[in-house]
Protein backbone atom coordinates (compact mmCIF):
# COMPACT_ATOMS: atom_id res chain seq x y z
CA UNK A 1 0.00 0.00 0.00
CA UNK A 2 1.40 3.39 -1.05
CA UNK A 3 0.36 6.76 0.37
CA UNK A 4 1.49 9.65 -1.80
CA UNK A 5 -1.26 12.24 -1.27
CA UNK A 6 -1.80 13.75 2.17
CA UNK A 7 -5.45 14.74 2.49
CA UNK A 8 -8.12 13.63 4.97
CA UNK A 9 -9.33 10.36 3.48
CA UNK A 10 -10.07 6.69 4.05
CA UNK A 11 -9.07 3.60 2.09
CA UNK A 12 -10.81 0.22 2.41
CA UNK A 13 -9.68 -3.05 0.84
CA UNK A 14 -9.46 -6.79 1.43
CA UNK A 15 -6.08 -8.52 1.55
CA UNK A 16 -5.92 -12.33 1.80
CA UNK A 17 -9.40 -12.38 3.37
CA UNK A 18 -8.59 -9.61 5.88
CA UNK A 19 -10.64 -6.40 5.79
CA UNK A 20 -8.22 -3.46 6.02
CA UNK A 21 -8.95 0.26 6.36
CA UNK A 22 -6.58 3.18 6.64
CA UNK A 23 -7.99 6.54 7.78
CA UNK A 24 -5.92 9.69 7.27
CA UNK A 25 -6.44 12.87 9.32
CA UNK A 26 -4.54 16.12 8.95
CA UNK A 27 -4.69 19.80 8.18
CA UNK A 28 -1.73 19.41 5.81
CA UNK A 29 -0.43 21.54 4.12
CA UNK A 30 -1.28 24.07 6.84
CA UNK A 31 0.83 22.03 9.25
CA UNK A 32 3.15 19.08 8.83
CA UNK A 33 1.50 16.51 11.12
CA UNK A 34 -0.40 13.71 9.42
CA UNK A 35 -2.13 10.94 11.40
CA UNK A 36 -3.15 7.51 10.14
CA UNK A 37 -5.19 4.80 11.85
CA UNK A 38 -5.43 1.18 10.73
CA UNK A 39 -8.59 -0.87 11.16
CA UNK A 40 -8.20 -4.59 10.50
CA UNK A 41 -10.52 -7.57 10.95
CA UNK A 42 -7.47 -9.50 12.23
CA UNK A 43 -3.73 -8.75 12.58
CA UNK A 44 -1.86 -9.00 9.28
CA UNK A 45 1.59 -8.28 7.92
CA UNK A 46 1.87 -5.73 5.16
CA UNK A 47 4.13 -2.93 4.01
CA UNK A 48 2.88 0.65 4.20
CA UNK A 49 4.86 3.05 2.00
CA UNK A 50 4.64 6.78 2.80
CA UNK A 51 5.94 9.40 0.36
CA UNK A 52 8.50 11.75 1.90
CA UNK A 53 8.65 14.92 -0.24
CA UNK A 54 12.08 16.09 -1.39
CA UNK A 55 11.73 19.31 0.65
CA UNK A 56 10.82 17.45 3.89
CA UNK A 57 14.26 17.08 5.49
CA UNK A 58 13.95 16.08 9.14
CA UNK A 59 10.67 14.17 8.76
CA UNK A 60 9.93 11.73 11.56
CA UNK A 61 7.59 8.76 11.73
CA UNK A 62 6.09 7.21 14.84
CA UNK A 63 4.09 4.00 15.14
CA UNK A 64 1.84 3.81 18.20
CA UNK A 65 3.86 6.62 19.80
CA UNK A 66 7.28 5.01 19.24
CA UNK A 67 9.78 6.55 16.81
CA UNK A 68 10.38 4.47 13.66
CA UNK A 69 14.07 3.53 13.62
CA UNK A 70 14.68 3.15 9.89
CA UNK A 71 16.00 6.21 8.01
CA UNK A 72 13.41 8.64 6.65
CA UNK A 73 14.94 10.15 3.50
CA UNK A 74 13.50 13.11 1.58
CA UNK A 75 12.52 12.31 -2.00
CA UNK A 76 11.78 8.63 -1.26
CA UNK A 77 9.09 6.42 0.22
CA UNK A 78 9.45 5.34 3.84
CA UNK A 79 8.51 1.65 3.96
CA UNK A 80 7.02 0.32 7.20
CA UNK A 81 6.85 -3.47 7.19
CA UNK A 82 5.22 -4.99 10.23
CA UNK A 83 2.30 -7.00 11.52
CA UNK A 84 -0.42 -4.36 11.79
CA UNK A 85 -3.21 -4.65 14.36
CA UNK A 86 -6.59 -3.00 14.68
CA UNK A 87 -6.17 0.53 16.04
CA UNK A 88 -2.47 0.94 15.15
CA UNK A 89 -1.51 4.60 14.62
CA UNK A 90 1.14 6.13 12.36
CA UNK A 91 2.17 9.75 12.74
CA UNK A 92 4.19 11.60 10.11
CA UNK A 93 5.74 14.87 11.21
CA UNK A 94 7.18 16.96 8.37
CA UNK A 95 8.97 20.21 9.30
CA UNK A 96 7.36 23.10 7.44
CA UNK A 97 10.43 25.30 7.11
CA UNK A 98 10.49 28.53 5.12
CA UNK A 99 12.94 28.42 2.22
CA UNK A 100 13.84 30.13 -1.02
CA UNK A 101 14.01 28.16 -4.23
CA UNK A 102 15.92 29.45 -7.24
CA UNK A 103 13.94 29.40 -10.49
CA UNK A 104 16.77 27.71 -12.43
CA UNK A 105 20.53 27.92 -13.03
CA UNK A 106 20.13 30.62 -15.70
CA UNK A 107 18.08 32.82 -13.34
CA UNK A 108 19.80 32.58 -9.94
CA UNK A 109 18.37 35.94 -8.82
CA UNK A 110 14.76 34.87 -9.35
CA UNK A 111 13.38 32.94 -6.40
CA UNK A 112 10.16 31.62 -4.93
CA UNK A 113 9.42 31.69 -1.21
CA UNK A 114 8.05 28.38 0.03
CA UNK A 115 6.83 26.89 3.32
CA UNK A 116 6.61 23.13 3.08
CA UNK A 117 4.81 22.42 -0.21
CA UNK A 118 3.20 25.87 -0.36
CA UNK A 119 4.41 28.66 -2.60
CA UNK A 120 3.96 32.02 -0.85
CA UNK A 121 3.72 35.48 -2.31
CA UNK A 122 4.53 38.90 -0.92
CA UNK A 123 1.84 41.45 -0.20
CA UNK A 124 2.80 45.14 -0.01
CA UNK A 125 1.93 46.47 3.47
CA UNK A 126 3.44 49.92 2.90
CA UNK A 127 0.71 50.99 0.48
CA UNK A 128 3.33 52.13 -2.02
CA UNK A 129 2.32 49.53 -4.60
CA UNK A 130 5.55 47.56 -4.87
CA UNK A 131 6.63 44.06 -3.95
CA UNK A 132 9.61 44.09 -1.58
CA UNK A 133 12.95 42.69 -2.71
CA UNK A 134 14.33 39.42 -1.37
CA UNK A 135 17.94 39.31 -0.20
CA UNK A 136 20.39 36.44 0.40
CA UNK A 137 19.13 33.60 -1.74
CA UNK A 138 22.03 31.15 -1.39
CA UNK A 139 21.12 28.06 0.63
CA UNK A 140 23.68 28.67 3.36
CA UNK A 141 23.08 32.42 3.68
CA UNK A 142 20.22 34.01 5.61
CA UNK A 143 17.50 35.79 3.65
CA UNK A 144 14.91 38.40 4.50
CA UNK A 145 11.88 40.18 3.10
CA UNK A 146 11.17 43.61 4.50
CA UNK A 147 7.86 45.46 4.40
CA UNK A 148 5.58 42.58 3.49
CA UNK A 149 3.46 39.72 4.74
CA UNK A 150 3.62 36.35 3.01
CA UNK A 151 0.49 34.44 2.04
CA UNK A 152 -0.26 31.18 0.26
CA UNK A 153 -0.62 31.30 -3.47
CA UNK A 154 -3.30 29.28 -5.22
CA UNK A 155 -4.56 31.07 -8.32
CA UNK A 156 -1.96 33.79 -8.79
CA UNK A 157 0.29 33.40 -11.81
CA UNK A 158 3.30 35.46 -10.67
CA UNK A 159 5.05 33.06 -8.31
CA UNK A 160 8.69 34.07 -8.67
CA UNK A 161 10.17 37.41 -7.61
CA UNK A 162 13.40 38.97 -8.87
CA UNK A 163 15.46 39.67 -5.76
CA UNK A 164 17.48 42.48 -7.40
Amino acid sequence: MFVNLYIPSALHWTRNGVDVSLAQKSSYPNDGRIDFEFSLSKPTELVAHFRIPAWAEGTSISVNGKRWRDPVLPGTFASLRRKWKNGDHVELEMPMKMRLQILDARNPDTVALLRGPLVLFAVDVTGEGHTPAVAGCQRRRPWKMAGCHCRRIYDDVAVYRDRR
